[in-house]
């Protein structure tokens, strides 16, 4: 399931997460970049994030 959204290279990633789990209707995921874990206060500048990049969303728990 593929979704776009586009945030500023200041912003924390949490806000796009957040977004995402929402849009999904469901919170109980990690995300990765290239394999590595985000943390909720890093940027996509912080990450080297450049247009269209990909983040993986793995779901730890699936929905009830």
């Amino acid at each position: 399931h593929e979704k776009r959204f586009t945030i500023q290279k200041h912003t924390p990633l949490r806000k796009l997460l957040t977004k995402y789990c929402v849009h999904i209707g469901h919170n109980h995921f990690a995300f990765k970049v290239d394999g590595e874990p985000i943390k909720l206060d890093d940027t996509a500048e912080k990450l080297g994030l450049m247009n269209l990049c990909r983040i993986e969303a793995i779901c730890l728990k699936p929905p009830d």
